[in-house]
């Protein structure tokens, strides 16, 4: 068997040859990330970690101070943050 075909099975063949045998073969060898979702589900998934991250810190400050907010106002602060994140996108979104 080639070596190609046994790194192939092995998962050990390299970028340098695939661009090897593209070339050999007059190809351009194309190396892509295929996402397996959405943009908006990926910012917004990324939004959701921030946005907890955010609410965790505040209610323990609120709680501290006897003045949490009911599941139904923290689910809504919840989203509040998250449309928040994506329309303003700041660059702690990418930091997790």
């Amino acid at each position: 068997m080639p070596r190609l075909e046994q790194d192939e099975l092995t998962g050990s063949v390299t970028i340098k040859t695939m661009q090897q045998v593209a070339e050999a073969l007059d190809c351009a060898f194309v190396y892509a990330l295929v996402p397996r979702t959405s943009l908006e589900n990926t910012l917004r998934g990324q939004a959701r970690l921030v946005a907890q991250d955010r609410i965790e810190r505040v209610a323990h400050s609120m709680l501290l101070e006897a003045q949490s907010l009911s599941a139904e106002e923290q689910q809504k602060s919840l989203e509040a943050t998250i449309n928040e994140l994506v329309r303003e996108m700041p660059k702690e979104l990418w930091d997790k």
